[in-house]
Parts: structure tokens; C-alpha cells; sequence
């Protein structure tokens, strides 16, 4: 599909640099994607409530975001079929900070900030907030070490210098 029809169709708005397959799901009613951002193949974003993806931001291979989900767990109803009275459904954005990486295969809830130069390792589920050049993964998430905030920024103002 061809990228200028998918922001216009979908409202995405200050998009630069941003590869959109063809087996891409994009399921938006607002979001922000900021330059130099790459979405992995059959990534699914899927944001009622609002996505931001800033600047560097990387969403590996068969990732998804999601900004609303349904708790049933209470006796509630779930679907989309079912009138709202009947159900419980959270509702929060999801944001990305600067060069967030998010490994193949995770998962991101509603209401989840990562923090700037955020990592998540593959297959992960995450639920809370990520702090700023923190490295996490696994199901619950875990701290598993920390990115040189030094060296990326660095990378950063190099590779600006390099592309004015």
C-alpha cells in the first residue's frame, strides 16, 4: 500500500523515514511517528487512544501495541460485538520515546511509556512503565542492564552532523 495513502486513511501525522509493508496491520486513530522510524514486519498497532513513536524508534518483526484492552477477569463481557455497558475496557496511549528498540515478538499494553533508549528484549510482555536506557524482557518483564546513554547520544549528534 502505498505510504502517503496509509497516513492519510489512518491520521498519522509527521512521518519521515518510515517503512510500511504490505503485511503491516495499522489500526490508528491517532498517532505521532517521529523520523527514522522502522516498524518490523507484520507489526500490529492497534491505537484508539493514541500512539507516539519518537525519532530512532525501532518495533521489531510481529510486535504489537495495543491502547485499549478488556478485563474480564471481573464477570465482564468482551468483543467487539458487545455493547460498551457490559464491558470493562482500559483505554490508555502508549508512547515510545527516542531510540526505543522493542524485540521481535512483544507485546505493549495500554498506558506504557518507554523511556528514552528503552530496550526490550524478544517475546516480551510488557505492562509498566520502561525507564529512560534500561534493558528489560521476559514475562513479567525484568531489569536485565542498562544502554550507554554516552555512546548513543553521541551516535546521535553524529549522524545529524552527517545528514543536515
Amino acid at each position: 500500500m502505498d505510504e502517503e495513502l496509509v497516513r492519510r486513511l489512518y491520521r498519522i501525522k509527521a512521518v519521515l523515514h518510515i517503512p510500511i509493508r504490505r503485511f503491516d496491520v495499522v489500526r490508528l486513530v491517532f498517532a505521532i511517528i517521529g523520523s527514522h522510524v522502522h516498524i518490523g514486519a507484520a507489526g500490529h498497532i492497534f491505537g484508539a487512544a493514541g500512539v507516539t513513536i519518537n525519532d530512532f524508534s525501532n518495533l521489531s518483526s510481529r510486535c504489537a501495541i495495543f491502547t485499549a484492552s478488556d478485563d474480564y477477569t471481573q464477570g465482564y463481557m468482551t468483543n467487539p460485538t458487545v455493547p460498551d455497558d457490559f464491558k470493562m475496557v482500559t483505554c490508555a496511549p502508549v508512547t515510545l520515546e527516542k531510540h526505543v528498540i522493542v524485540g521481535c515478538g512483544s507485546i505493549i499494553m495500554p498506558g506504557v511509556t518507554l523511556g528514552m533508549g528503552a530496550a526490550v528484549g524478544a517475546l516480551s510482555f510488557v505492562n509498566k512503565d520502561v525507564p529512560a536506557f534500561q534493558v528489560v524482557g521476559g514475562t513479567p518483564i525484568r531489569t536485565l542492564g542498562q544502554r550507554s546513554r554516552d555512546q548513543l547520544m553521541e551516535m546521535e549528534r553524529l549522524f545529524t552532523e552527517k545528514n543536515k
